[in-house]
């Protein structure tokens, strides 16, 4: 768990605009639950809205990002946590927070949201800690 920290907290350092609601806070109650009608839309179906254009422009992935993906495939193995479970995480987002986000940083909170979820990780001590090393502003904390 020491380790999912780490990279959340590399994440928040490096100054990626994060939603207001990130950082340990309470997440917002579930949106779509199980009564949700089929022919209702999830914040990550886009398809026929206009949404501007694709970005085309080629990033080398972030060390973080490539941590993040390590840690993911050991978690969901070590916690028995299914890929339905992480996608209900992820679209459980404001079209707010959906919207500022990208890839990563959605995989991020979609896994922090399901470790607060399961008891793995405490929310409160979480925010506290992230909030001590933001005001830090050292990368230091390990």
């Amino acid at each position: 768990m020491k380790f999912v920290l780490f990279i959340y907290w590399t994440y928040a350092w490096s100054a990626v605009n994060l939603p207001e609601t990130h950082g340990g806070a309470v997440w917002p109650a579930a949106q779509n639950g199980p009564e949700t009608a089929m022919s209702t839309r999830l914040v990550s179906d886009i398809g026929g809205k206009p949404a501007g254009d694709i970005p085309r422009e080629e990033r080398r992935q972030l060390f973080w990002e490539k941590q993040l993906i390590a840690v993911v495939n050991l978690l969901s193995s070590k916690l028995d946590i299914t890929l339905d479970e992480f996608r209900r995480a992820v679209e459980e987002m404001s079209e707010e927070e959906y919207g500022r986000s990208y890839l990563y940083g959605r995989r991020l909170d979609g896994w922090l949201r399901l470790l607060f979820e399961n008891g793995t990780i405490d929310a409160d001590a979480h925010a506290a800690r992230t909030a001590q090393i933001l005001a830090s502003g050292s990368r230091d904390h390990v």
